[in-house]
């Protein structure tokens, strides 16, 4: 395009790709950019260049907006300021921050190449709660869970589109989590307020549970005990998001199963050995609850899910 076309087009495409913005540039006669986009699931992933450009998110902009997301800018090259909630933070190939798309915020790019997730909001708070307090942080590598947080998210938005589906679900889960641990991290460096304290202690608790879900034998005293707290205090902690320790740990117990029964490189263990390894000893049980959340029974789900011995494969599955 001819130079002085190129910033307009630029804010019209991140507008599209992202949310609605306003750019500019010092120096639009040299200004040039480029940018890919894919999808990770419901995470929209793009691969980002730019000579030198500002981008502003107004108050104007955020009142006729429907989204609530996260972005999430993992810069490889380059350098990259980021401003928001009165914090401002200058990124260098390495490192990383988050920007929030429901409050204003500004994005100082230099000659840079970076990527950007576009995380729906809840996806994080349903892992570490509250996460206004780190809007424009660096997260650097340094910090060694903070670099392995870099790699695998550039890594997944590498791999994503040759995986199969159930190792798709597996790598989104996974990034999540490694991004929620290094917001879990941050949390702990900070003066302990009750919120912070509420919001570290339930990303704790989850994570323990979900790595004993494999165990018939979980139980909210046993958790309880585990934690030195009371049984009435994890509940209270969960009922944050509307949940309980019964409901979550059953929740969580059904989405592994479900994701097994969805891989074809499972075809051959029964389902019900695939219910007893995810914790539970009652086949009618699960059966019943499986239906009640997918709408299907185990075996029709795994029915559904395996791809028709007629139909093409797609390339990379």
């Amino acid at each position: 395009m001819p130079p002085r076309e190129r910033v307009g087009r630029w804010q019209e495409i991140i507008s599209e790709l992202f949310v609605r913005l306003d750019c500019w540039s010092s120096d639009a006669d040299v200004f040039d950019g480029n940018v890919e986009a894919s999808m990770l699931g419901d995470i929209g992933c793009n691969r980002v260049a730019t000579k030198p450009v500002n981008v502003c998110r107004t108050r104007r902009h955020i009142a006729r907006a429907h989204g609530d997301f996260l972005h999430v800018a993992f810069v490889t090259e380059g350098s990259d300021g980021i401003a928001q909630d009165g914090r401002e933070t200058l990124l260098e190939s390495g490192d990383f921050a988050f920007y929030d798309t429901t409050r204003p915020f500004e994005v100082r790019s230099n000659t840079v190449a970076m990527t950007i997730f576009q995380v729906p909001r809840d996806l994080v708070r349903a892992r570490v709660g509250a996460v206004e307090m780190f809007t424009a942080t660096k997260f650097t590598s340094r910090r060694p869970l903070d670099q392995l947080a870099f790699q695998f998210w550039n890594g997944v938005s590498h791999a994503f589109d040759h995986a199969t589906e159930p190792v798709r679900v597996r790598l989104h889960d996974q990034a999540l989590d490694l991004l929620a641990m290094a917001i879990a991290e941050r949390q702990e460096d900070l003066p302990v307020s009750s919120s912070t304290h509420r919001s570290v202690m339930l990303y704790r608790l989850k994570a323990h549970i979900q790595s004993r879900l494999r165990d018939s034998r979980l139980s909210l005293s046993q958790v309880a005990a585990e934690f030195g707290i009371s049984a009435r205090y994890i509940n209270d902690l969960l009922a944050d998001e509307q949940l309980s320790f019964t409901r979550y740990v059953l929740s969580q117990r059904l989405e592994r199963c479900q994701q097994d029964l969805s891989n074809r490189a499972l075809t051959q263990r029964q389902i019900g050995e695939i219910a007893f390894s995810w914790g539970f000893n009652d086949l009618s049980h699960f059966t019943r609850r499986f239906k009640e959340r997918y709408g299907l029974s185990p075996r029709e789900y795994r029915q559904e899910s395996r791809p028709s011995e007629s139909s093409p494969r797609r390339p990379g599955s």
